[in-house]
């Protein structure tokens, strides 16, 4: 038996397009400038047969039909 241990990982920026309301910001107009990007983050890690992804996401929430489509994404 192999004992094969892989690690992956990438990120993307996730700011929002200008004009575009945001929780907590309580600006007329929404957000109209980007101070520091916004990232999501994967890490994934696989040895043998147990595989784990980690997930950080510069964001304040996730509504419930948005992490199903991910649960989803994931599992396939």
């Amino acid at each position: 038996m192999q004992n094969l241990f892989q690690a992956g990982y990438g990120q993307a920026i996730v700011n929002p397009p200008l004009g575009m309301p945001m929780e907590g910001l309580g600006q007329q107009g929404g957000c109209q400038t980007i101070h520091d990007d916004l990232y999501v983050r994967a890490l994934f890690l696989s040895q043998d047969d147990m595989e784990v992804l980690i997930l950080g996401c510069d964001l304040l929430f996730f509504e419930r039909h948005e992490i199903e489509r991910f649960r989803q994404a994931v599992g396939r």
